[in-house]
């Protein structure tokens, strides 16, 4: 890597004798032992990464770290010392000191590079479903399954999201398209649906569903059938159209069209005065300029005519002017590995004001740290909201959640005694039993707890237990239940457990708390454990870590099963409770079904009191950054392989910029997207419905710079070779 000017010729020249520390410094043995050492602690932190993580640090961290910033300076420093003072500056050597020069500039660019990089993802919905009312509201949808939104006094919800409907396209051959149904329904149950097809508003549908006795078309009123005669009339008795009585028969009009598409003889009658007897049903069609409807007659009898479905081509509720597929901009993504809790203040059950996002430094990533696990809180500080201070007091990288049951003397009075039965068929059942008020409880309930104040009371309930369960022979009546079991808790604060049986009378057993008792009941062992105590219990959710051999990749898990522990702290109160991690926090908590993909993004907030400072939700997620400006899916393609049905490939479309005249690119693999400095690539998708897709964000600073060192080295590398092979050839 350098070239030495040490020879004995130089000395012999008059050269004078350079210091001690300089020669260590650009000695070429040194530089190799810089090399060697960042060649170690990378392989560490990228091969053996348990190493790494057992720092707390990522790949970002531990590249970026003080550690691997002095490897870096210390070569940096060796290489420029040896070009100063021990290359020549001679053209011979000026691939040594190309190199030389570009080893310092890669290191440049890559702190640059590393240090100005942002990494992240954007959740970009491909549409959502607008319906705007005659009055101006608007409401919007999220293509989710089951996802609601009052309309007034209506609901209007999403039914299904269909990404490969077969349509007949512009060109009139077949092809699939994506497609939303939504619904709007009245408080009477009255309903109609909306069909909505990307990119083709003008197959926008409306169905009216039900069997009713008055037409959903405005135009038509009544449809009898008279002798073999089938007419259509208007409000005021007018026959609007008629045809004949036969299977395909078909009459029209203008607008106005009638087809009869079945006829059943003898179909039974369910109306009421009808049951019991049978008639001849016509369905039909019918269609006018507002749209077609479905329906059903009985020959004879005009007063059992239905009318089943509508298809309108408006909208037939006068509260809805139309309903269309809106683009949903979104101008924020999340960082990769930045974390923030995300808070806001509850009042009266309903957000009071946009969540504040803290963000979180310094926090754990790969290792239990907390209360949970034993070990000392954490101390990762948060952010103080009005008079509250909150901090991270724990964290569970990989756990599952239970309810746990603490003392809490703030909670409200609520004795109980919990304790759980095994009997080693299966779970064990967990029972919380509240105290008795008298010995009544005995015939009322196989388990019940006693709270004695005296010795009498406890001798009192032992008497009875006696009375009922004596010892000796079995009776053959059974009419009763078999065993009793009274947990008594003794004036001196132990428990005592009574077990009644017949024929063998009554068994006392000491208890304490996490003790496990072995009991034998009716000729099988079941295990008895007092699980707690409690006068004034607290109910809180507490993360359990799942075993290692249990826990399923990182690859696919990610961080949803992480966990943080929070503390509320003010001048009169410290609380603290548990929440998951949640990836998109501005989505709505109430999507839609939790199955699918966008279901399962679905925040996961908790909610604490923090006396004399409020309610407040919680949100464990990350840190957002802004996009250079609003972006939006506007369609999604999976060519599938002949045959098999797999996706080749995933083609997302999106817009950007101006939303009156935006720009238009498709990203998919090794296609990503460049837009003022930042860079879109394809990370995720949606294959169940295809509704949306994570983009990957990040950016690339010094990237030319980067390339350029890279360049340079290699030209240097290659002068430096073929300056050496022509001085040995002289």
């Amino acid at each position: 890597m350098t070239d030495t000017n040490d020879s004995p010729q130089a000395l012999a020249a008059g050269q004078p004798l350079r210091p001690l520390v300089l020669r260590l410094i650009a000695s070429p043995w040194v530089a190799l032992l810089w090399l060697l050492l960042i060649f170690v602690h990378e392989t560490i932190g990228s091969a053996f990464y348990p190493l790494r993580q057992a720092f707390e640090l990522n790949e970002m961290q531990w590249f970026n770290g003080p550690v691997s910033a002095g490897l870096w300076f210390g070569l940096c420093l060796s290489l420029v010392t040896a070009s100063l003072t021990r290359v020549p500056w001679a053209w011979s050597r000026f691939g040594t000191h190309l190199t030389h020069l570009s080893v310092l500039l890669l290191v440049i660019a890559s702190t640059i590079y590393f240090g100005y990089k942002v990494e992240g993802e954007a959740l970009i919905l491909r549409h959502t479903i607008a319906f705007t009312g005659h009055q101006g509201q608007r409401v919007l949808l999220l293509p989710n399954p089951g996802f609601s939104r009052p309309f007034g006094e209506s609901t209007l919800s999403v039914q299904t999201v269909d990404p490969r409907l077969t349509i007949t396209g512009r060109d009139g051959k077949p092809q699939q398209a994506w497609s939303v149904t939504a619904s709007l329904r009245d408080p009477d149950g009255k309903v109609f649906l909306v069909s909505l097809v990307e990119n083709r508003p003008d197959l926008t549908r409306y169905t009216a569903q039900g069997r009713i006795p008055t037409s959903y078309l405005p135009e038509i009123v009544g449809v009898a059938v008279i002798g073999d005669t089938v007419s259509l009339r208007d409000a005021q008795g007018t026959v609007l159209l008629s045809c004949k009585t036969e299977i395909g028969a078909h009459a029209d009009a203008g607008d106005l069209s009638l087809d009869i598409t079945g006829i059943t003889p003898d179909w039974p009658l369910l109306a009421e005065g009808h049951q019991g007897q049978k008639g001849t049903l016509v369905a039909f069609r019918i269609r006018t300029p507002t749209g077609e409807e479905d329906g059903s007659t009985i020959v004879g009898l005009p007063a059992l005519t239905r009318f089943q479905q509508a298809r309108f081509l408006r909208a037939p509720d006068p509260r809805l002017a139309s309903a269309t597929l809106a683009t949903a901009p979104i101008t924020q993504a999340y960082h990769q590995d930045r974390f923030a809790l995300w808070l806001r203040p509850v009042a009266e059950g309903r957000a009071a004001q946009p969540f504040t996002a803290l963000p979180l430094i310094h926090l754990p990533r790969y290792h239990d740290h907390g209360r949970h696990v034993g070990g000392p809180p954490l101390s990762v500080a948060a952010g103080t909201v009005g008079n509250t201070t909150f901090s991270i007091t724990g964290f569970a990288p990989y756990a599952v959640p239970t309810t746990s049951i603490r003392e809490d003397p703030t909670a409200a009075l609520d004795p109980f005694l919990a304790v759980q039965f095994d009997d080693g068929q299966g779970d064990p059942a967990d029972r919380q039993l509240r105290p008795a008020a008298d010995l009544t409880e005995l015939e009322a309930s196989p388990v019940c707890w006693f709270r004695t104040k005296t010795q009498a009371e406890c001798d009192a309930i032992a008497a009875d237990l006696n009375r009922r369960f004596p010892l000796g022979p079995v009776p053959q009546s059974r009419d009763t239940v078999i065993v009793r079991l009274a947990f008594v808790s003794r004036p001196d604060g132990t428990v005592e457990l009574f077990a009644g049986e017949p024929g063998r009378g009554v068994q006392r057993h000491p208890l304490s708390v996490g003790s496990v008792l072995p009991l034998l009941l009716a000729e099988q062992t079941v295990q008895v454990r007092l699980t707690g105590v409690y006068e004034r219990p607290r109910q809180e959710l507490l993360p359990v870590p799942v075993p290692a051999e249990r826990r399923q990749s990182r690859m696919s898990v990610g961080l949803s099963q992480s966990w943080l522990e929070v503390e509320a702290r003010t001048a009169e109160t410290v609380v603290r409770t548990w929440i998951p991690y949640s990836p998109y926090p501005e989505l709505p908590q109430d999507i839609g079904q939790r199955e699918t993909v966008l279901g399962g993004y679905a925040p996961r907030p908790s909610y604490l009191e923090v006396p004399g400072a409020g309610h407040f939700e919680l949100l464990y997620s990350r840190v957002t950054f802004a996009l250079p400006g609003p972006l939006w899916m506007t369609g999604f393609a999976v060519p599938r392989r002949p045959g098999v049905d797999d996706p080749m490939e995933f083609y997302c479309d999106v817009a950007y910029g101006d939303t009156q005249q935006p720009n238009r690119a498709t990203v998919h693999m090794n296609n990503p997207l460049e837009w003022n400095g930042t860079f879109f690539f394809q990370a995720g998708w949606d294959p169940q419905t295809e509704a949306l897709s994570v983009l990957g964000v990040g950016n690339r600073p010094g990237g030319w710079f980067l390339l350029l060192a890279s360049v340079l080295l290699g030209v240097g590398m290659i002068w430096s070779g073929a300056a050496a092979a022509m001085r040995r050839g002289q």
